[in-house]
């Protein structure tokens, strides 16, 4: 028997980052996979036995759905089932009802806990965003464009508003760039060593001053994206943060 997972992200959101091509659903992995929609999660076949390690299964689900699992929710874990289940469930808490104890739960972890906190950004690292939190327009602006390049180099810029719809509001909007903020420091006061280790991840990539040249370049061959970003930017503030008059 094969293990099916329920994973508790809305269906719009997972099929948007696992689009069709060539008739099949492509995982992140490249492979085929059968993925069936509920109200509010979606059944993930995983094509490995049921009696596969935990720890197997967790990597099968990791190598399928990538950053997609730091969406999930519940800190239980991943409840996983036989296919030979016919679940009646169409919504996860009747997911969780009807398969009982008799559900083995996963546990999946994010790798980091920027990665926790972004996760319905596309899975970006975000460690350059912690660089300044002071709540400054044209601080946050040049986060939004170090945002956008994450996505850029990851393959998800065609559904930039798509992948970020998680942490939006309803119908897929961007997110508050300075709620972020606030969430990313309160971060840093739980776990003081959070910080440095972002100031390690930003110098790896070349400092903030590199990567937002980078981003400009990026944008300026990205006129739609580039719209997007000055939207989210606050009012009388101009494209390079000067007032307008």
């Amino acid at each position: 028997m094969n293990a099916i997972a329920v994973l508790k992200v809305s269906p719009s959101v997972v099929f948007a980052a696992l689009p069709e091509e060539g008739g099949a659903r492509r995982a992140k992995s490249g492979e085929a996979v059968t993925i069936e929609a509920l109200e509010d999660a979606v059944k993930v076949h995983l094509g490995v036995s049921l009696a596969s390690e935990p720890e197997a299964l967790a990597a099968r689900m990791h190598e399928l759905l990538g950053e997609l699992l730091d969406l999930h929710e519940p800190t239980r874990g991943v409840p996983v089932y036989p296919d030979s289940h016919a679940l009646a469930a169409k919504k996860w808490n009747e997911v969780v009802d009807e398969l009982g104890e008799a559900a083995d739960w996963i546990p999946v972890q994010a790798a980091d806990p920027m990665q926790a906190l972004m996760g319905g950004m596309g899975g970006m690292d975000l460690g350059a965003m912690m660089q300044q939190m002071g709540g400054d327009p044209e601080a946050l602006m040049q986060q939004a464009m170090q945002m956008a390049q994450q996505l850029a180099q990851s393959g998800d810029l065609g559904d930039l508003t798509k992948m970020m719809g998680g942490m939006g509001g309803a119908g897929g909007q961007m997110p508050d760039l300075g709620a972020l903020a606030n969430q990313a420091r309160e971060m840093i006061e739980k776990d003081p060593g959070l910080e440095q280790r972002l100031q390690q991840q930003v110098e790896q990539m070349g400092g903030i001053d590199a990567m937002s040249a980078q981003a400009e370049a990026m944008l300026a061959q990205n006129p739609e994206l580039a719209a997007k970003l000055r939207e989210m930017a606050p009012e009388g503030e101009s494209e390079d943060g000067d007032e307008s008059e």
